[in-house]
């Protein structure tokens, strides 16, 4: 079964959690630039062992560690760049941990902003985008990804130009954007802007991801009102910070975020999964929520 066949079954497709807080809960500092990729480099055995904890909890889909693997990330962290060789290092992780708890979960390739995911103003220019984001999605492909999501995004400008490239390959596609407390983008465009670009494309799901739990419902209506394709969720638990880049509080306990997750499957989402702040063990709170 591929994932497309998957998406149209009845039942909630479970979606994975954090990979920066789940390794930073296994004491791996990960400081910006490089974040999560840090562990890439000098850790990853423990990147593969998250991995197998949200296999084992119950997850379908599992992200490659790749949030942070474009060529831009070294260029900031001042070092060689190690884009390539990490990404398909994140990737055959992923494989690695699926073979061994002999799942048959499908891997997610992450396709994150270049710049800060919460600062639409700093969006490149369309060609920095497109020449960045087609080497990222083509190491991904190359690696063998079975989806490609393209996540946390903050304007339609970039979302498209990925969303563009992503056409050229004959993979599953998954898009998601964060919502602010008013229902829309960060850049201030709405949802139904979003609708009518992907209109144009190939798209097997929409999400929205990285959004306090709290606020999602509100734009959640509207996408799961109008949206003609599957409709996913993974809320965060936090903050940003300039630093760590995610400081955790964990101010929704593992029973609210199951409680929100029969909600939004109430109401009709087919992906749900959990975002920064989080670890398996809210993978293990939706799976038993929606059992």
């Amino acid at each position: 079964m591929n994932v497309q066949e998957r998406l149209k079954q009845d039942t909630v497709i479970i979606l994975d959690g954090a990979t920066g807080t789940a390794l930073e809960n296994r004491g791996i500092k990960s400081a910006l630039p490089l974040w999560s990729a840090h562990a890439l480099i000098e850790c990853p055995e423990i990147v593969k062992e998250v991995h197998i904890d949200y296999l084992n909890a119950g997850a379908e889909i599992i992200t490659t560690n790749t949030f942070r693997t474009n060529k831009r990330v070294f260029e900031k962290g001042g070092i060689p760049d190690q884009s390539k060789g990490l990404t398909n290092l994140a990737v055959n992780l992923a494989k690695a941990a699926i073979k061994e708890t002999n799942s048959s979960a499908w891997t997610a390739g992450s396709i994150a902003p270049l710049e800060d995911c919460y600062s639409p103003e700093l969006v490149p220019s369309k060609s920095e985008i497109i020449e960045e984001h087609s080497n990222h999605i083509k190491n991904l492909v190359d690696s063998g990804v079975d989806i490609l999501l393209i996540e946390t995004m903050n304007t339609i400008l970039e979302a498209e130009e990925a969303l563009k490239i992503c056409q050229n390959y004959d993979k599953a596609i998954f898009l998601s954007f964060v919502a602010d407390k008013n229902g829309k983008l960060l850049s201030g465009e709405s949802f139904e802007d979003v609708l009518k670009m992907i209109s144009k494309y190939n798209l097997d799901a929409l999400f929205i991801n990285c959004t306090p739990v709290f606020i999602i419902e509100a734009p959640l209506k509207k996408l799961l009102e109008k949206a003609n394709i599957p409709i996913g969720v993974y809320g965060n638990i936090g903050y940003a910070d300039d630093e760590k880049g995610w400081e955790s509080t964990f101010d929704v306990n593992l029973e609210a975020y199951a409680d929100y997750a029969k909600n939004w499957a109430a109401m009709g989402v087919k992906i749900i999964g959990s975002c920064c702040g989080t670890d398996y063990r809210y993978t293990q709170a939706i799976k038993k929520a929606l059992s």
